[in-house]
């Protein structure tokens, strides 16, 4: 398995995230590198989502509030 370079996407979520909580309150958004491209109540809405529409691309589903009780963590690489 090749390693994942996730910061350019993890650094514009960081940097968006302000923006994104005052539009959208407490949701999951999805990224595609360093592109917002929805936000969601429910994390399952959320990556449901992102495999839907984005099959082949690496993508960051996080929570807008700083403090999540529980965040998955999913890898899905294509065969």
């Amino acid at each position: 398995m090749a390693e994942l370079d996730m910061s350019e996407t993890i650094s514009a979520f960081q940097a968006q995230r302000p923006r994104l909580l005052q539009e959208h309150g407490a949701a999951w958004v999805v990224f595609i590198s360093a592109e917002f491209k929805g936000a969601f109540r429910e994390f399952d809405a959320a990556a449901t989502f992102a495999l839907d529409n984005f099959p082949d691309a690496q993508f960051l589903i996080r929570h807008t509030e700083e403090h999540v009780p529980h965040v998955p963590l999913v890898v899905v690489e294509a065969a």
